[in-house]
């Protein structure tokens, strides 16, 4: 199972842990508003590993995506909470990975992106350009 959120505040690891997740993987960068220099430690305290994937809310990069996925394929069957800041960076790249990972359905999978947000342009580009490298379908919300 894959939950995505904002920045969890530092009470809520243990919650988190108690959930079921095995595996954080924090998608902000350093210093973004609201992260914690000791989200490493909190994280294995409750018995958990932590990953950072910084990605760069204005140039996201194919990199980062496939640095995210290869860790998502290593943790595959685990709980997986994939987070950034505001859930904008988590929602896009679980998206890419149960589109272009899992093989799920664009249309349904996109949905949950837009529960969160309506792609900036750099991420709507960003998006358009790694389904489009695999051959993946296109949500019918980013068809123009």
């Amino acid at each position: 199972m894959i939950g995505t959120a904002g920045m969890p505040q530092p009470g809520q690891f243990e919650a988190i842990g108690r959930a079921g997740f095995r595996t954080v993987i924090n998608l902000a960068t350093p210093g973004t508003a609201g992260s914690h220099r000791d989200e490493a430690e909190l994280v294995a305290r409750q018995g958990m590993r932590y990953f950072n994937v910084p990605v760069d809310f204005a140039r996201p990069t194919a990199d980062a995506y496939l640095r995210f996925a290869a860790l998502m394929r290593e943790h595959a069957g685990e709980r997986v909470l994939v987070h950034c800041e505001m859930n904008i960076r988590a929602s896009s790249l679980v998206f890419l990975y149960r589109v272009l990972e899992l093989g799920e359905e664009a249309d349904r999978a996109y949905d949950d992106v837009l529960r969160v947000w309506q792609p900036a342009p750099q991420w709507r580009n960003f998006i358009l350009t790694m389904l489009q490298q695999r051959s993946a379908p296109l949500p019918i919300a980013l068809q123009e």
